[in-house]
């Protein structure tokens, strides 16, 4: 085997190097695996339920004005007039509640208790940065690591290449070397009487 000093001393240098990189992009995979794992913290929790009952209630509303714009100038009484209304109601047919109706008519309740609950429930000790620095956090960890991949690869690459450029080195030919058998300029010795 290719034992040579200086080899040795650069592909020493090489593998310190690649370990270095790899455990930096492992620690940063690892803090990346904890920004999607971790929770919320509870203001942020909270934050994003009450942006959820904002978003729903608005969908009563338009639920609302197409119901009323297919029964306007009816009467009370009509069959299809009676469905529509207790279908936005609170409660439909079987007691099942209207959500969007519910999101509605009681948004700021719902809010205030989902925050209260939210706030007095156990909760994780550890808990990851809020929602927008976790995003930030992970944009960056995302373009480091694939920075630090993208340098392992050109180190491998190039080692890889080096070691290519190593030819087989050809041992040289000397004219008359002797290949086996009589070598041609030699007198025949078998022929002579000496």
């Amino acid at each position: 085997m290719f034992d040579s000093p200086l080899f040795r001393k650069g592909a020493d240098e090489l593998g310190a190097e690649l370990r270095t990189l790899r455990q930096q992009s492992e620690e940063k995979k690892r803090r990346r695996e904890d920004l999607e794992t971790l929770p919320l913290p509870r203001e942020d929790l909270a934050n994003s339920y009450e942006k959820l009952i904002d978003q729903k209630a608005p969908e009563y509303l338009e639920q609302l004005r197409r119901s009323m714009d297919s029964i306007i100038g009816r009467p009370l009484n009509e069959p299809k007039v009676l469905s529509c209304m207790s279908s936005l109601a609170l409660t439909v047919g079987n007691h099942q509640i209207n959500q969007n109706a519910l999101v509605y008519c009681l948004s700021n309740m719902l809010k205030q208790g989902i925050r209260r609950g939210i706030m007095e429930m156990d909760y994780p000790a550890e808990v990851g940065p809020p929602q927008a620095e976790r995003l930030a956090e992970v944009e960056r960890l995302d373009n480091e690591i694939g920075k630090l991949e993208a340098k392992e690869e050109k180190l491998l690459g190039e080692a890889k290449a080096a070691i290519a450029s190593i030819e087989p080195l050809e041992r040289p030919t000397r004219p008359g070397a002797f290949a086996g058998g009589m070598p041609l300029n030699a007198p025949d010795l078998r022929k002579s009487k000496v």
